[in-house]
């Protein structure tokens, strides 16, 4: 018979409490996790323990939906008294993270850590979420997205749920990078591993950057039906951040949708010039751009069939002509952005193109 040993039993206890805690926040149920972390998080200013490192961010992220964020300045001291002593990745990582985390977030402290953990040897287990949090920082901060998918592709982790964080910031830098096709392949994939109701977090980031997606190619109808659905799951939880992205969310299609009146008339040279907002457009004659946007300003809609003969005289070819077609229409809101009109003044539908602003036809005495 063993030694009743009171250490390991109380170790052995906090490790089935933390376990209940993470299941408590994977099935949303943030409240009852919230007991359970703060008892164990309490315990900073006597002794850092390897799990407060380990369960740091899910502990922050239920602070932060439940709007207690106040509370982490209580732990800002008792990490930094303890960092003074040993700046170990143990350390180092939940006070950065907390850093991050205040009303008053200490970004450049944070990031003067996470680069240290980074370079660390000894701090392997932390490297994946310290360059996560890197990335958010040049998000945030510095809007370098070069840097941040140099950081988010160089990850590498067989842990599920660090890598569906990691799949979702890359369908982001995908999708601010102007790759929507293959941002769009990579949400499928991504949305196929989540459970929703078990891992309700990654799902609602997920989603979150799904609205994005669909709002950059213009697609209002989706984006309303994105925002809704994620409405649906958790507006009774009030959970702050998610209250927060979806007003966002809300307001982007607002601001995409209000589209003004176009003008078209014709110089002395019998060229089109398009005016938008006392801006004028002149396109070089019959280049793929003036030959589109005419055709946007007669018909309203174009399908694939028609862009395709309209501008390679052939046929559309299929799925294989999609990477083709979407390099016009992209190259052609590029134009339209230099005069003031917002990429959603070209959404796509199933068929093809729509063209949202009205259209004035100026008749002129120089038109032939």
């Amino acid at each position: 018979m063993y030694p009743f040993d009171p250490l390991l039993c109380l170790m052995q206890t906090a490790q089935k409490q933390l376990i209940q805690a993470e299941e408590h926040f994977y099935n949303c149920r943030l409240v009852e996790a919230y007991h359970i972390f703060r008892r164990y998080f309490d315990r900073i200013p006597f002794k850092i323990e390897e799990d407060h490192a380990k369960f740091i961010g899910m502990f922050i992220r239920t602070l932060t939906e439940l709007g207690k964020t106040n509370e982490l300045n209580f732990y800002v001291s008792a990490l930094e008294a303890h960092y003074k002593k040993n700046q170990s990745a143990v350390i180092g990582f939940p006070l950065a993270m907390v850093y991050y985390s205040l009303p008053e977030p200490s970004f450049e402290a944070a990031k003067t850590i996470f680069e240290k953990i980074t370079l660390d040897p000894a701090a392997k287990d932390y490297v994946a979420r310290s360059k996560m949090m890197l990335a958010c920082y040049y998000d945030w901060k510095k809007k370098d997205l070069g840097l941040c998918r140099r950081l988010i592709f160089s990850i590498e982790t067989d842990e599920p749920q660090l890598k569906n964080l990691v799949d979702i910031w890359k369908i982001k830098i995908l999708k601010d990078e102007k790759k929507l096709v293959e941002a769009e392949e990579l949400l499928t994939s991504v949305l196929r591993n989540i459970d929703r109701d078990a891992q309700w977090y990654p799902y609602y980031c997920v989603k979150i950057i799904e609205g994005s997606l669909s709002l950059e190619k213009g697609d209002f109808k989706k984006t309303r039906e994105i925002v809704q659905h994620v409405r649906e799951l958790y507006d009774q939880r009030q959970f702050k951040s998610l209250k927060t992205q979806l007003e966002d969310l809300e307001r982007r299609i607002r601001e995409k949708s209000e589209v003004g009146v176009m003008t078209v008339e014709f110089d002395e040279d019998n060229q089109i010039k398009f005016i938008y907002e006392s801006r004028s457009l002149k396109l070089k004659k019959f280049s793929p751009s003036e030959t589109l946007l005419s055709l946007f300003t007669k018909k309203g809609f174009l399908d694939k069939e028609l862009i395709i003969n309209a501008l390679y005289s052939r046929g559309y070819a299929g799925a294989d002509d999609d990477r083709l077609v979407y390099y016009h229409i992209h190259a052609l809101r590029k134009r339209l952005k230099g005069i003031g009109l917002p990429d959603a003044s070209i959404t796509n539908e199933e068929a093809g193109y729509r063209f949202h602003p009205k259209v004035e036809l100026v008749e002129s005495e120089h038109r032939a």
